[in-house]
C-alpha cells in the first residue's frame, strides 16, 4: 500500500511541475494516459489516481471520454474550496444517505467474519492515516480513509456490500480528497475511526454501528461547517 501511495505521490508531483511550469497553459490537454504510463513506467491505476488528486486540487478538469484539461495554474484557494461543496452539496448527501445504509450492516458483519488478521491490517491503516495528518498528506488521508472504510466491508464477506461501496468509493474519490484539505475534518476523522477500530477489536458489534453511524454524521455536519 505505501509503495502504491509513493507511486502515485511522484505522479501527481510529475503533473504538478508540468502544470505550474511555463509550459503548459490554460484549456490545454493534459497527457493522456497511455503516454504517462509508457514515461512514468506506472500503471493506468496510478495515473488515474493522480489525475484525481490534481482534479481535487481544482488544477485540472476530467471530461469523461476526452481527457483531462488544465484549467489553472495552482490550487483552489479556501472559497473556492467552499464553492466547491457547495456545488455539489445534493449530490454528496445522497452517497451520505446510501453510506448510512450500508455502513452500519458492513460493521455488523465484519465483527462476526473478520479476523484478528484483518482487523491487525486495519489498526496499520489507522497509523498511516495518522502519519499523514501529521504530515498534512491530503492525499495519504484520503488513500487510508478509503481503504479504512473497505477494509470493514471486505471483513463483511459480502459481495453486494462489496460492489455498493466500490461504486460509491468511484463517486466521492474527489470529496475525500477535498474534505482532508481541511484541517479539521481530518482531525476530526482520527477519533471517529478510532472508536470504530475499538469496537471490531471488541467484538461488539452494536457499539460498532452507533460509532459508524455518528462517525457519518459528524462528516454531514463537517460538510454543512464549511458552506457556513
Amino acid at each position: 500500500m505505501e509503495e502504491k501511495s509513493s507511486t502515485v505521490q511522484k505522479t501527481t508531483d510529475y503533473l504538478m511541475d508540468y502544470i505550474r511550469s511555463d509550459k503548459s497553459r490554460i484549456g490545454e490537454k493534459l497527457f493522456t494516459e497511455k503516454r504517462l504510463c509508457e514515461e512514468l513506467s506506472v500503471g493506468r491505476g496510478t495515473v488515474r489516481e493522480a489525475l484525481r488528486v490534481l482534479e481535487a486540487q481544482g488544477l485540472i478538469e476530467i471530461q469523461h471520454g476526452k481527457g483531462a484539461y488544465i484549467i489553472r495554474k495552482d490550487a483552489e484557494e479556501q472559497d473556492e474550496l467552499v464553492n466547491w461543496f457547495s456545488r455539489n452539496k445534493v449530490k454528496l448527501k445522497e452517497f451520505m444517505e446510501v453510506r448510512q445504509a450500508i455502513e452500519p450492516l458492513a460493521i455488523k458483519l465484519a465483527v462476526e467474519r473478520g479476523t484478528d488478521e484483518e482487523i491487525h491490517e486495519l489498526e496499520k491503516i489507522h497509523h498511516r492515516y495518522l502519519d499523514g495528518v501529521k504530515r498534512k498528506d491530503s492525499v495519504t488521508m484520503a488513500e487510508c480513509d478509503e481503504q479504512f472504510h473497505s477494509r470493514i466491508v471486505k471483513m463483511a464477506r459480502n459481495k453486494m456490500l462489496q460492489f455498493m461501496n466500490d461504486r460509491i468509493d468511484e463517486k466521492i474519490s474527489v470529496f475525500r480528497l477535498k474534505t482532508f484539505r481541511i484541517e479539521h475534518n481530518a482531525y476530526n476523522a482520527i477519533k471517529a475511526h478510532e472508536d470504530i477500530l475499538h469496537a471490531i477489536k471488541e467484538r461488539d458489534a452494536q457499539i460498532g454501528e452507533i460509532f459508524v453511524l455518528r462517525h457519518l454524521e459528524l462528516i454531514d455536519v463537517d460538510m454543512e461547517n464549511i458552506m457556513l
